[in-house]
């Protein structure tokens, strides 16, 4: 098994799917373990009436909106690059948790170029907010 870590083999550019997202500089194999999120980031949960302004500008942008509220990053001035993932009903990377902590592996091969997406619903059946995000 492969491992890559964020610097060797993805790139933040304007998305199809809308906003930005996570894009390939190289070709990937099935099964190489992408290294998106920080494990020492503390995420943040805000329900819906504590954010205002700016606050509820960026969770509406960049947080995942569940049921009761949202799951952001701790800050957003230095967030982990797997916020920027975009959601595919037929995604290219999946979600695995091996000895208590979550890792990220490629489903089939990536080609140079190609966004990096995952199935947002695989991660928290209770998301809300997948319709605003998909574009397809």
């Amino acid at each position: 098994m492969i491992h890559l870590n964020k610097e060797d083999f993805i790139r933040v550019k304007p998305s199809k799917l809308g906003g930005v997202g996570l894009f390939a500089v190289r070709n990937i194999s099935k099964n190489t373990e992408i290294e998106i999120w920080d494990e020492t980031a503390n995420d943040k949960f805000y329900s819906y009436g504590s954010v205002k302004g700016i606050k509820k500008q960026m969770c509406e942008l960049i947080c995942v909106a569940t049921k009761k509220g949202y799951w952001c990053p701790s800050s957003f001035t230095n967030m982990s690059i797997g916020w920027l993932i975009n959601h595919s009903s037929n995604p290219n990377l999946k979600e695995r948790k091996i000895r208590k902590k979550w890792s990220h592996y490629t489903m089939r091969d990536i080609k140079k170029d190609e966004e990096i997406t995952l199935n947002y619903q695989t991660l928290d059946k209770n998301i809300n907010n997948i319709n605003f995000h998909v574009r397809r």
